[in-house]
């Protein structure tokens, strides 16, 4: 298997855009199967926002096949609170307790940046969404962002991103989470992954279950010095175990 980046085919995933969404600016996309189609949601900035400084919105599209062509939607899933202040980050978490599904993503305009919507059973939204997480620690500075959720064995793990993704102070968090709707309480003894060595900035983790059922973490760092430069921000996988406490690399 390659990692050449330039070796690897490039499909394009979404062809046709929403309507509702500028062509320049989708990213985020996070795709997870629903019956027998994948459904993909992914922030888009909008034109001409009611709030200037909170463009972003969360589509939904929906494909036969994880590789896609998706077609998106005619309107956005959510633009947050009010439909004004922005969306973004989404992120699926199903319940292995219930099997029910929830979309976590973060608002914009709030001191309580992180939110959880529930689904259907075809990924589209069953109710309104609910707080998830608010800005509690010192150190969760500027916006959280970036969740992804587990469940631990005994209740459930958030992580989450804190501060400017440009900065080499953008660290990951985790909280402690009674349901996939919260409440959530993150811990006061600071980020679980700061900057470190020759890596800064470490956020955008998102949990996933490798084919030997065992959980992994994928995250992004920059080198240290170069944050925001161009090619500098690094794809980082490990394997993790989580439990009532806390998450750990093993």
């Amino acid at each position: 298997m390659t990692t050449d980046p330039a070796a690897v085919p490039r499909i394009e995933a979404m062809p046709e855009r929403p309507p509702w969404a500028r062509q320049d600016d989708i990213w985020a996309p996070t795709v997870a199967r629903f019956g027998n189609e994948y459904v993909m949601f992914f922030a888009a900035k909008r034109p001409n926002p009611p709030d200037p400084a909170n463009e972003e919105c969360v589509g939904r599209a929906v494909s036969g096949h994880p590789g896609g062509p998706y077609v998106a939607d005619p309107t956005p899933v959510t633009c947050g609170l009010g439909g004004v202040h922005g969306a973004l980050d989404p992120s699926v978490f199903r319940d292995r307790q219930t099997g029910r599904a929830f979309l976590h993503v973060a608002f914009g305009g709030t001191s309580t940046p992180l939110w959880s919507i529930p689904l259907t059973g075809d990924a589209h939204p069953s109710g309104a969404a609910v707080p998830l997480l608010k800005m509690q620690q010192r150190w969760e500075t500027w916006f959280l962002e970036n969740p992804s959720m587990i469940f631990n064995g005994v209740d459930y793990t958030l992580a989450y991103s804190a501060g400017r993704w440009s900065q080499g102070t953008y660290s990951t968090g985790v909280a402690r989470c009674r349901t996939p709707v919260g409440p959530c309480a993150s811990s006061p003894a600071g980020p679980w992954l700061a900057a470190v060595g020759a890596v800064s900035g470490p956020g955008g983790l998102d949990f996933f279950t490798a084919i030997d059922g065992s959980l992994m973490a994928v995250h992004h760092g920059y080198e240290a010095g170069r944050e925001a430069a161009f090619g500098a921000r690094h794809t980082f996988i490990r394997r993790a175990h989580a439990d009532a406490d806390t998450v750990t690399f093993p």
